[in-house]
């Protein structure tokens, strides 16, 4: 039997989280096997949730989360441990406290875990909690954008040092390192303008084992309602060491408007049915990008 495998991210843990925790809602109807209707969000809980997604939105706009010249320094977080050169000048100082781990995060995904924890607390009715996540949101975006608005994080050499650094990028099937899956699912997606293309948010394997897509999520909020469009391996190249932190396809950005889309119910299926196959590999050599083989 041919094994299928999809492997999805934060976004299904998303939607996982909130389904379980109506199930439990609903199960406490008792032995005979009724059920309580889960309790609608008020609108203190709706109006914060739309509120996050402002936010997102926003931050988005502003670029929030790429590493820059000095590192993640800019984000004023503990994102550099020892080891990390963090640009070529190699500034980086030694994160204290840390000595010896790995860098655990960066601040873009900092930013998606919190707004990950308002948008469940706003699903479960509990509008003073995700006020409060939705006011330290807002506060990091704020020193953020002050921080560009006032000449603090410079556009032009940010945008300079961010052209190199994409342009060191390498097929993934050069990595000299092994890549956690962490840096796969849940990757920033760009192309060498640095243009946002999306979020990579589900591995399917082959049934060997290796990896035949990732689906890029583009739109929706953390996941949610997004397009989910398959990319072939091959075709996808990752930003040097320390960072990692992006995985970059060359195209266009409208080359995304028109690739094919997969629905969530359907991508397991990838791996067996080959007219789904056949149109996404002639859809991405038109692109030229070539055959990945």
């Amino acid at each position: 039997m041919t094994t299928r495998i999809a492997l999805s991210l934060a976004a299904a843990a998303l939607i996982a989280a909130p389904a379980v925790a109506q199930e439990a809602t609903q199960s406490q109807g008792g032995q005979d096997g009724n059920r309580q209707e889960p309790k609608q969000m008020s609108q203190g809980a709706q109006a914060c949730l739309e509120q996050l997604q402002q936010v997102d939105q926003r931050l988005a706009e502003y670029g929030y989360g790429r590493v820059g010249p000095e590192g993640y320094g800019n984000y004023g977080g503990a994102y550099r441990t020892p080891g990390d050169t963090g640009a070529a000048t190699g500034t980086a100082e030694p994160t204290p406290g840390m000595a010896g781990a790995g860098r655990l995060t960066s601040p873009r995904a900092d930013m998606q875990t919190l707004l990950r924890a308002g948008y469940i607390m706003a699903l479960q009715d509990e509008a003073e909690g995700c006020q409060s996540v939705l006011q330290t949101a807002q506060d990091i975006g704020n020193r953020y954008q002050q921080a560009l608005e006032s000449g603090d994080i410079d556009r032009q050499a940010l945008q300079e040092w961010r052209g190199e650094y994409l342009a060191t990028a390498v097929p993934v099937s050069e990595a000299k390192q092994p890549m956690s899956i962490e840096q796969i699912v849940g990757s920033d997606v760009r192309n060498l303008q640095d243009e946002v293309l999306g979020d990579g948010e589900v591995v399917v394997l082959r049934a060997d084992g290796g990896i035949q897509y990732v689906l890029i999520s583009r739109g929706g909020f953390l996941g949610i309602g997004a397009d989910q469009i398959p990319v072939r391996w091959e075709d996808l190249r990752v930003t040097a060491d320390p960072y990692r932190d992006t995985l970059v396809l060359d195209v266009e950005e409208s080359a995304l408007e028109n690739a094919p889309r997969v629905q969530s119910a359907d991508r397991s299926g990838l791996v067996t049915d080959e007219a789904r196959q056949q149109e996404i590999e002639q859809y991405w050599r038109q692109t030229g990008l070539g055959d990945a083989g």
